[in-house]
């Protein structure tokens, strides 16, 4: 599960660093942090 959520972070912040769209960005954000809570 963790292994998971890493890819997912690093995914965001490949995008961060690639200036793409902030909207994806912040899906990302609410998509990890759904997945912490569960």
């Amino acid at each position: 599960m963790k292994i998971t959520i890493y890819k997912i972070y690093s995914i965001f912040i490949f995008f961060e660093t690639q200036e793409l769209e902030k909207d994806v960005c912040k899906t990302f954000i609410l998509f990890m942090e759904r997945s912490l809570r569960i």
